[in-house]
């Protein structure tokens, strides 16, 4: 389908290119300011390896919405004396189309 295409052009690289960056120099200063696991850019990762650049980025700015209200109904976890919460991007996309998925 036209959603789940591989992108041929610069576009998934850039967007990649752009999230590694940011997970490496910005985020590192910025520190953790999520509960939910994986955090929201190895989420936006995953979404745009998945379904590419388009649909990637819809469900990350959907998983950045839905955040506060998902945190009670994921399992918590601890690591590093931290609480987080599971939320993996597989339990995300119910919503959408069989044809997409």
């Amino acid at each position: 389908s036209f959603l789940r295409r591989p992108v041929e052009g610069g576009e998934r690289p850039l967007f990649l290119g752009l999230l590694a960056f940011y997970r490496t120099v910005i985020s590192p200063l910025n520190g953790s300011n999520s509960d939910l696991a994986p955090v929201h850019s190895l989420y936006a990762v995953q979404a745009i390896k998945e379904y590419g650049v388009l649909l990637g980025s819809v469900l990350t700015t959907e998983r950045l919405f839905h955040e506060p209200d998902e945190i009670p109904f994921a399992p918590p976890f601890r690591e590093d004396g931290r609480v987080f919460h599971y939320d993996p991007l597989s339990w995300n996309v119910y919503w959408l189309p069989d044809w997409i998925r």
